[in-house]
């Protein structure tokens, strides 16, 4: 989910296809990178005799590790990171709806596609913030990004990597049914707690797959009735 915007930034400026190869070669050697360097933080609490909460790992490796005139450098660095990932990825989303879903899919003039995309960033950006209050804590925020991204890995995968030719219908319904598991997770946390823990997280693997079987026998079924 991170790494995706990333990529898409770098694809969509690139002036040539040989600028994008480049780019996404560079970014993967900074993202690898990048990795090795989360592993410090991991480091720092298995280190630490004393208990810490997992959710200040970063706060106290870096307290930890780093001298002081550095710490203000260092946190700077991490808003920056968050933020240029954020604002990305909120764009793609409103982008995403306002030109696949309106224009594309509704049928409706190009004319409302920068009027989407505005709308749809401010309804992202409310909806964050709203989730950010609820979900103070960072493992939880973290495990309902990764379960959003396991719900892209069917047909992600279908169709890039074996190009096997997926339906509409499948498609749909592997999304569908993947986010109707994740938001079930996510509001039985809310309500009851307890639920939004790693061992859940790969249901909505298993719902987005269901979801596709789904879709494609939905599929099935048109071409039947029209035969």
């Amino acid at each position: 989910m991170i790494v995706s915007a990333d990529l898409w930034q770098r694809i969509y400026a690139a002036r040539t296809q040989s600028d994008a190869s480049k780019g996404v070669f560079f970014a993967a050697i900074l993202i690898l990178l990048s990795g090795l360097l989360l592993v410090f933080p991991v480091l720092a609490i298995a280190g630490n005799p004393v208990s810490v909460d997992k959710n200040m790992a970063l706060v106290v490796s870096l307290s930890t590790y780093c001298p002081r005139w550095l710490l203000g450098f260092a946190m700077s660095a991490v808003l920056m990171s968050v933020m240029s990932t954020l604002d990305t990825m909120v764009f793609v989303l409103g982008l995403s709806i306002s030109h696949d879903l309106i224009v594309e899919t509704l049928g409706k003039s190009v004319r409302y596609r920068k009027l989407g995309v505005q709308i749809s960033m401010c309804l992202a950006m409310l909806m964050g913030s709203i989730l950010a209050g609820l979900y103070r804590n960072l493992l939880n925020v973290g495990i309902a990004v990764s379960m959003f991204g396991l719900i892209l890995i069917p047909p992600i995968l279908m169709g890039s990597f074996f190009r096997y030719k997926l339906s509409r219908e499948s498609v749909v319904g592997s999304l569908l049914i993947g986010l109707i598991c994740m938001i079930s997770l996510i509001a039985g946390e809310l309500v009851y707690g307890s639920i939004l823990v790693p061992e859940n997280s790969p249901v909505v693997l298993v719902a987005a797959v269901v979801g596709g079987v789904a879709g494609g026998g939905v599929r099935k079924w048109k071409e039947f009735r029209r035969a």
